[in-house]
């Protein structure tokens, strides 16, 4: 295995290492946006045997007997005290999404970073003992960076624009859009996953052609 050809498998090796990482927080994330919805959709629904107004501290008094569950007029601080659970759920539920939120971030970085190893390597790839390579699973030098540059501006994009939409997040009950919000994080409009399967394929390709470890694609 050449020099250049080494240079590349673990400069992609990287690049394979960070997305694979985004992925598994993605499906993190998602599902603590599941978490969310369904917390804040059963918080909806306790909302609406609280008192409606502060005058109405006694629930007999308002609540209508045969549409209301016999065990919140038995119990009378059973909604309160649910209604606490239920925040205090969906409080821990945003937080970790806030803490995937700083993983995205860190893995953004870290592509940054290789793109920044890729470019600076490339610039001196011309210096670098070669012999040449017809072979259709060979991958240069300028091939690698090219695709590390373009993977790295997509996964840029997707973190603002998930940054953005934590943003906008409104949890209000006649206002909530966090079914839209989690439908648009699950899109990752920005991310090319083609491209990204292209880019596995071929590195698994000139793996098994030079024979080197396949390390997990």
């Amino acid at each position: 295995m050449d020099v250049e050809t080494a240079a590349v498998i673990k400069l992609l090796d990287r690049l394979i290492a960070l997305v694979s990482t985004w992925s598994e927080r993605q499906d993190r994330a998602c599902a603590f946006f599941d978490s969310v919805a369904n917390i804040q959709s059963q918080r909806e629904d306790t909302l609406t045997y609280l008192p409606r107004t502060a005058k109405d501290n006694r629930m007999h008094q308002w609540m209508n007997p045969v549409t209301t569950p016999t065990i919140v007029l038995d119990f009378p601080d059973l909604v309160p005290r649910l209604l606490g659970k239920q925040t205090r759920a969906l409080e821990r539920s945003l937080e970790n999404i806030q803490v995937e939120l700083r993983e995205f971030e860190r893995v953004a970085a870290s592509l940054e970073a290789l793109r920044r190893d890729a470019l600076y390597q490339l610039t001196g790839a011309d210096s670098i003992p070669k012999k040449p390579s017809f072979h259709p699973a060979s991958i240069s030098f300028v091939e690698a960076a090219s695709w590390i540059d373009e993977v790295s501006l997509q996964y840029r994009r997707e973190l603002t624009a998930k940054q953005d939409m934590l943003a906008s997040l409104n949890l209000g009950s006649e206002t909530t859009n966090i079914q839209e919000i989690r439908d648009r994080w699950g899109l990752q409009s920005w991310i090319n996953l083609q491209r990204e399967t292209e880019i596995r394929d071929r590195l698994k390709l000139l793996k098994s052609m030079e024979g080197g470890p396949r390390s997990p694609l």
